[in-house]
């Protein structure tokens, strides 16, 4: 994927008061930023890195792009997405601020330098567990200040499929996809049905994945809906693929709420690569 930098014609830093989106993936980087008035979109941004870094290559990539010009201006907002698969999801009956690190690692190991943060679920009942390493929370501290928050991408991404399916009678199936794993969550209403990650290597084990939730579930390909977001396109073998097991599969488009992304320089197939920074909002 090439490097993608779009602003608004017009663009001034003193022109609008603004709000920051910041996508830390394993293998890039990524900034929306909108006028905090009028939620227009202003700029996008993403940049890629060589995947699998050691943390310390990392952080100093990670330095290197907080100093991107567009960065050092003052935002009234600024969120972190950090993109990880290392995500748990606790019943709200289940949760308790005592048992975090206990339920955390029901489902993944903790190294020594990650925290353990918490985000409560606005549109569904319960909480999502993710590790950040404290080198990067340090890192985006000491860019930005302590007043940023820092979410998983399984934030807005679960928000966002609750209220699409709100109106829906009948359960639909929720994808978000990076370079190496991707987020997955089967929703009815606005009632989480399952949410998980899955580390994939090829276009075979998404497919298998996908597939077995379907069976497990019960769920019939000719009826249930698929829709696709992240690293994703209709030329992609992914979505090609999925077409043929699945009737109804289709690739997330930007909501009115969004209707920059149809409109240039920003109307470009950019939405589905930058839909869970764009939905941030629904997290506040």
């Amino acid at each position: 994927m090439q490097d993608i930098f779009h602003t608004v014609v017009d663009y001034s830093k003193q022109s609008y008061v603004q709000k920051i989106s910041i996508s830390l993936r394993p293998d890039g980087f990524s900034f929306v930023i909108q006028s905090v008035d009028t939620d227009d979109l202003l700029a996008v941004f993403h940049t890629k890195i060589e995947e699998s870094l050691e943390i310390q290559k990392y952080v100093g990539a990670l330095q290197s792009f907080f100093k991107h010009d567009l960065l050092q201006q003052t935002f009234q907002k600024i969120t972190i997405i950090y993109v990880t698969p290392k995500i748990t999801i606790i019943p709200s009956s289940l949760f308790s601020e005592h048992t975090v690190a206990l339920l955390y690692e029901a489902n993944h190991v903790r190294l020594p330098s990650e925290a353990i943060l918490q985000y409560k679920l606005k549109h569904t009942e319960g909480y999502l567990l993710y590790a950040v390493p404290q080198t990067i929370i340090d890192e985006c501290y000491a860019s930005f200040g302590t007043h940023i928050q820092i979410l998983p991408q399984a934030a807005p991404f679960l928000e966002s499929s609750c209220i699409q399916n709100k109106l829906m009678v009948q359960k639909n199936v929720f994808v978000s996809l990076e370079q190496t794993f991707f987020d997955i969550a089967v929703v009815e209403g606005q009632k989480i049905i399952l949410y998980n990650t899955f580390e994939y290597s090829n276009n075979n084990d998404y497919m298998y994945y996908v597939l077995h939730v379907f069976e497990q579930l019960r769920l019939h390909p000719m009826e249930q809906q698929l829709l696709l977001s992240g690293i994703i396109s209709k030329a992609s073998h992914y979505f090609e693929s999925a077409c043929m097991f699945i009737k109804n599969v289709s690739i997330v488009e930007p909501p009115q709420s969004h209707k920059g992304f149809m409109q240039y320089p920003f109307n470009q197939s950019l939405y589905p690569l930058f839909c869970n920074v764009c939905n941030v909002s629904l997290c506040e």
